[in-house]
């Protein structure tokens, strides 16, 4: 069983033209993205008007697994959960 740590900040990242992350800035380092697990949106609490965000299950040079989303209305990239 896999546990996870909530991070939910804003960080530096960098994404392809298409808006995939290639890498991202955690802790004194970029981190390399090598494989993305899974992706999919999220509307939140619309209703309260939080903005859709589109999330990264993905895997890095260093063998970490992480959750990152972009916010589409900040246009914005956030570290949400580090994957132990």
């Amino acid at each position: 069983m896999s546990l996870s740590r909530l991070i939910n900040r804003r960080i530096n990242a960098t994404s392809d033209r298409h808006g995939t992350p290639l890498r991202f800035f955690w802790h004194t380092n970029w981190r390399r993205v090598t494989r993305i697990h899974e992706t999919w949106r999220d509307t939140g609490s619309w209703w309260e008007g939080e903005a859709e965000k589109a999330f990264y299950l993905l895997q890095t040079g260093d063998g970490g697994t992480y959750e990152l989303y972009f916010d589409l209305r900040e246009k914005s990239w956030y570290l949400y959960k580090i994957i132990d």
